[in-house]
């Protein structure tokens, strides 16, 4: 689809543009990027693209891929920056003719994955082409998950119970169970949702006929719609959320942390303290670059945006002191000070940047910013080098870097005074429940966007924040009407399912509730951070 806008903004036909080919390139020089294997993909005479691909991810897919009626989930431990082989959870499959109807679409669709070489992965597919296979995975998968919860609630209790235990079950597919270790031998477990999962697939094949259905009225427009359309189609409509929550066990429920990349989302418990540190060590492990934030919603230009507006009303300032809360790896903080150097007005700002994180010693934080010091071969933006040439004077650099302890800025936040604050994911979610759900009127781009129902609530105690997913009926796509249809019902049945086997109260309108409540601390902290910085 890249290629498709570069044609239409050149002023040619985009339709006729497709891949002609797709394999690995093996045996050719790796990407620069380290942990990676190459997907070549040609075009005919509109040329090829090189598609970098994680090497344990595509390890990982390859291994599912191998078997549609292999094992359910999996588990695979990363331990400082090196992941191991994956291991099969949950091998055995229900018994049933439902089961076996998904089983059937799971191993076609799985197959056209595979392509004709037979080791290919979802980066390389065309979900378009794939969208007759799509339909039928995702279909047999609702009419599954139905049939289990209407057992739950209807049948004996024998019955209810053995149809939770199966619900529970077919719930994580293709999810990953990630053991992370850190320098100090202290796991911690996260999980993944692979693209093989049929709500990941059938997100890919409608954003796939949207794209398409976009590009198609982007040939009327002007010059500055395509290149708005482009950014929003390209950049800004991730799979974040789909689904918001994972069950992985009884009464253990995961939310969404972000995606790693657009195939496969990232999920932890409630009470993880440092979520975009446990995305940097993820990424680590899995040799990725750190993802922007939100999907890719906050990324380093939509942050540089931000801090132009306050070093306009602020002139005055040659050194600009920033505090940065959970920043993990810090990627989006050091695209952030690139797109300001680019800006000739600041080109001789300097930078004093403070990272605070719950441990200093872990490695990999504020990793995205040592590199700017020694620009490396994946740092390419000649504004890097203002970051590595001596100013000339060891009193004042061109960017000065400190990693201090959360607690040290608690106890004494007068010593740490700065023009800018930035807090990433501070404050955990402390729970997850039910209630009924909150129906919107209608689902954002044809169901490609998850929205959020959020109850505030402030009392002299707490400040509580309760937010829930909404499902509704999508805008329908032309001649794509299954898809628009299928996408909010799959999304909706996960819902109620997990709902159903976290709590065990059955219901068709009871959706989790992820709860965030600032405690006294909490609150103490914001006000010390708004009493020691400007913005």
């Amino acid at each position: 689809m890249i290629l498709q806008f570069v044609a239409l903004l050149g002023g040619r036909n985009p339709t006729p543009i497709a891949p002609s080919a797709v394999a690995w390139a093996e045996g050719k020089p790796r990407t620069k990027t380290l942990g990676a294997d190459l997907l070549e993909i040609k075009f005919g005479r509109d040329g090829t693209m090189n598609v970098p691909v994680s090497r344990p991810l595509r390890t990982l897919e390859t291994a599912m891929l191998a078997d549609a009626t292999g094992p359910l989930s999996w588990h695979l431990a990363v331990n400082l920056d090196q992941t191991s082989e994956p291991l099969p959870q949950n091998a055995e499959w229900p018994e049933g003719s439902l089961v076996d109807t998904f089983l059937e679409a799971r191993a076609a669709y799985f197959a056209a994955v595979r392509g004709p070489q037979g080791n290919l992965v979802s980066q390389a597919a065309d979900f378009r082409a794939l969208r007759p296979l799509i339909v039928p995975y995702a279909d047999a998968y609702v009419q599954l998950l139905q049939h289990l919860v209407y057992q739950s609630e209807a049948g004996s209790e024998e019955t209810s119970r053995r149809a939770l235990a199966t619900l529970r079950l077919l719930l994580t597919l293709d999810t990953v169970t990630l053991t992370i270790t850190d320098h100090r031998s202290i796991a911690r477990h996260a999980a993944l949702v692979a693209p093989t999962h049929p709500l990941r697939a059938l997100w890919l094949a409608t954003w796939a006929e949207v794209g398409q259905r976009w590009l198609h009225q982007a040939r009327d427009s002007a010059e500055e719609y395509v290149n708005a359309t482009r950014t929003a189609l390209l950049h800004l409509l991730t799979p974040v959320g789909f689904p918001p929550i994972l069950p992985m066990g009884p009464r253990k429920l995961f939310t969404i942390v972000d995606n790693l990349h657009p195939f496969s989302s990232l999920y932890a418990p409630v009470h993880e303290e440092n979520p975009r540190g446990l995305v940097g060590e993820v990424c680590s492990g899995f040799g990725l670059p750190e993802p922007a934030i939100g999907g890719a919603a906050i990324d380093g230009t939509y942050l540089a945006l931000r801090v132009q507006r306050y070093l306009v009303q602020h002139p005055y300032v040659r050194t600009l002191v920033i505090n940065a809360f959970n920043a993990g790896r810090a990627g989006v903080l050091a695209e952030m000070l690139l797109e300001l150097q680019k800006l000739p007005t600041f080109g001789d700002l300097r930078y004093d940047v403070r990272l605070f994180v719950p441990d200093p010693d872990a490695p990999n934080v504020g990793e995205a910013l040592s590199t700017l010091f020694a620009p490396t071969a994946n740092v390419t933006a000649k504004e890097a080098g203002a970051f590595s040439t001596p100013t000339g004077s060891h009193l004042h650099p061109k960017l000065a870097v400190a990693v201090r302890s959360a607690h040290e800025f608690r106890e004494n936040p007068l010593r740490h005074a700065a023009h800018l604050t930035f807090l990433f994911d501070l404050f955990p979610a402390e729970e997850i429940g039910v209630a009924p759900e909150v129906i919107p009127s209608r689902a954002p781009i044809h169901g490609l966007l998850q929205s959020f129902h959020v109850h505030y609530q402030e009392d002299r105690e707490t400040v509580t924040w309760r937010r829930q997913a909404q499902y509704s009926l999508a805008s329908p796509l032309p001649d794509a009407e299954e898809l628009t249809d299928l996408l909010p019902a799959l999304s909706a049945q996960m819902a109620g399912a997990a709902a159903t086997v976290a709590t065990g109260q059955s219901g068709s309108d009871l959706r989790p509730v992820v709860t965030l409540a600032l405690s006294t601390q909490d609150r103490a902290l914001l006000h010390q951070v708004h009493e020691v910085s400007d913005w």
